[in-house]
Formats: C-alpha cells, structure tokens, sequence
C-alpha cells in the first residue's frame, strides 16, 4: 500500500497485467496511458518488445522474456518496489 499511496502523492499510475497481443496492449495504453506496467511474462511478450517498450516496464513471473525486459519472481521481495521506482 506504501508504494500505491507513494504514486498516487505524484499522480502517477501503474497497471498490472498479461499482455497476450499487439492488440491487448494498445487496447491498455489507449487514451491516457499508465506511467508504467507489471506484466505477468510470456513467450509472446518477446515478440511485442518494440511495443511494449513504449511504456516503462517490469516482467512479473513467468518467462524470461530472453533478458529483454528487468524481471522479477516470486522469490525476488522487491516485486512492488522495483517497477515503482522505475516510474518515479
């Protein structure tokens, strides 16, 4: 709740989600994007990466996504704190 109450003081937003297509993820940014995003990480994100660059990112579990994108796991406390400092 820290990390919420820290971006909202800045009227910043951050979305967590699974990005599935180039669709999916424009459908998300669309109108005013979030300032940043956890995304739960798939094989297919890969394939995304020039789009999904466009917003400032963290991948949540799941695949590596090849090294592309800073990544955290269950195993990492720093889940929450790691993305909401790349946004502030």
């Amino acid at each position: 709740h820290g990390i919420e109450k820290g971006l909202s003081a800045l009227n910043k937003q951050m979305q967590v989600c699974s990005i599935r297509s180039a669709e999916e993820f424009e459908n998300l940014v669309s109108g005013q994007p979030p300032d940043g995003l956890l995304f739960i990480a798939s094989k297919n994100v890969v394939a995304l990466k020039d789009v999904i660059e466009s917003v400032p990112c963290v991948a949540v579990l799941g695949s590596p996504c090849d090294g592309l994108f800073d990544r955290v796991t269950y195993d990492n406390p720093s889940t929450g704190r790691l993305p909401a400092e790349l946004v502030l």
